[in-house]
């Protein structure tokens, strides 16, 4: 099994827990988002003396934000990543799989694919991308022994959300998350028993029929809706507890009292200087009263 990605201490993380299980693994570090990256896998494997049987095109990253504010360079590079690769993979590899008319690729899409995203629209393009691509090359490739699955999960409990500002919209917040090594799971199944598309939960899959159903019109309204982004935090958007105010009101129609027992109203104690700890009288805070030291 080979490895791909940027991130190389990961992979060697991925890659060591592998090796303990008896799988044979490498790890390339190579940028998904270059134009070389399709010839350096080539490379790679043909010195290493393979070839590429099965594919799984799982790399990808989103963005959060109207289109005309973010930047333009980092928004091409998504679709790089998301789809150009992906493709360009797809192309490269599949003819080498009908020729021996075995293998297959396994291409990981989203939910996202079934609607239009303001606010990620570049993100939910791609994933549209992917799925539509893989249903064509799938429907092509039939009777060849080759199978093409696109696995369309809806939100999975990744780092993502941590990556992206989407996971603090009100869509995320209300659309239940599933486990990752599940969602795997259920991908590579319908992978080994080949199927075209593949949507591992019930309430996923109900989604998804909805989204087919209504026009896009609706779709894109629904989405903008409930994925714009968060408003700031004020603290008049957090009111104060009922026993805080009332600790407060006591406080303030309560004098003051020392150990001596001389009361001390509070407006003398605010318009008094305060004592420094080198002068007679200064006295440390506790609570509501002050002890003299």
């Amino acid at each position: 099994m080979v490895l791909i990605g940027r991130a190389q201490q990961a992979l060697e993380q991925v890659a060591a827990e592998l090796t303990g299980r008896g799988t044979q693994t490498a790890v390339l570090c190579i940028d998904l988002a270059s134009s070389q990256a399709g010839g350096q896998i080539e490379r790679a494997l043909a010195d290493r003396g393979l070839y590429c049987d099965v594919l799984i095109n799982s790399a990808g990253f989103g963005l959060f934000g109207p289109a005309a504010e973010m930047d333009r360079d980092d928004q091409l590079n998504l679709f790089d990543v998301n789809a150009r690769t992906l493709t360009e993979l797809t192309l490269r590899f599949l003819p080498g799989m009908v020729a021996r008319r075995r293998g297959g690729i396994l291409n990981v899409g989203s939910l996202t694919g079934y609607t239009p995203g303001p606010n990620m629209a570049v993100y939910y393009a791609s994933k549209t991308y992917v799925r539509s691509f893989s249903a064509a090359i799938s429907a092509e490739v039939e009777n060849t022994g080759v199978t093409i699955t696109c696995l369309c999960p809806g939100p999975v409990r990744t780092a993502f959300f941590e990556r992206c500002a989407v996971g603090q919209t009100q869509l995320s917040r209300i659309m239940p998350r599933a486990n990752a090594s599940d969602t795997a799971e259920a991908g590579w199944h319908g992978f080994k028993t080949g199927k075209s598309l593949v949507i591992p939960r019930r309430i996923d899959r109900m989604i998804a029929a909805l989204m087919i159903l209504l026009p896009d019109n609706i779709l894109v309204r629904l989405v903008r809706a409930f994925q714009k982004a968060p408003a700031p935090v004020t603290r008049a958007e957090f009111p104060e507890p009922r026993r805080a105010r009332r600790f407060k009101e006591q406080f303030r129609t309560t004098d003051v009292v020392s150990t001596n027992s001389k009361r001390i109203p509070e407006t003398e104690l605010e318009e008094s200087p305060r004592p420094m700890p080198h002068e007679p009288g200064y006295a440390s805070t506790s609570g509501s009263a002050r002890s003299a030291s």
